[in-house]
C-alpha cells in the first residue's frame, strides 16, 4: 500500500481509486520532466537537423488536444512555463553543395 499526500490530507480521505490515478499522474509527470532534462542536458549545443528533430520533439510530447507540437516557438513555451533553464535556438548553415540548411541548438538559458 502507498500513500500519496495532496493537500493535507492522506488517501482515506479520498478515494482509492483517485489515489491510485493521482499518484499515477504525479509519476508520469515527474518521469517526463526527467527524461525531458536528461535529453536536453546530453544534446546541450548539437546542432539537429530536420532528421535529428523527431526525436526531439518526441521527448517534448506537447500536444494541442491530439496533435503532436512540432514548433520551435510552442516548444520554447513548454521551457519557459515549466521554468526548464534551456532555449533552442534556430540558425542556418550554408554549405557548398548541399545549399542552406536549418538547424535547431538546444542552449542553456541566458547564453
Amino acid at each position: 500500500m502507498s500513500f500519496c499526500y495532496k493537500e493535507g490530507n492522506f488517501f482515506a480521505s479520498i478515494g482509492v481509486d483517485s489515489l491510485t490515478e493521482e499518484c499515477s499522474s504525479h509519476y508520469e509527470e515527474a518521469e517526463r520532466y526527467y527524461t525531458l532534462l536528461t535529453y536536453l542536458e546530453q544534446n546541450v549545443n548539437r546542432r539537429l537537423f530536420k532528421s535529428d528533430r523527431a526525436e526531439l520533439i518526441k521527448v517534448f510530447n506537447v500536444r494541442d488536444k491530439y496533435r503532436l507540437q512540432k514548433t520551435i516557438g510552442v516548444l520554447n513555451q513548454y521551457l519557459i512555463e515549466n521554468n526548464i533553464m534551456y532555449e533552442l535556438q534556430k540558425s542556418d548553415q550554408t554549405g557548398r553543395n548541399e545549399g542552406r540548411k536549418t538547424y535547431w541548438v538546444i542552449v542553456p538559458k541566458g547564453e
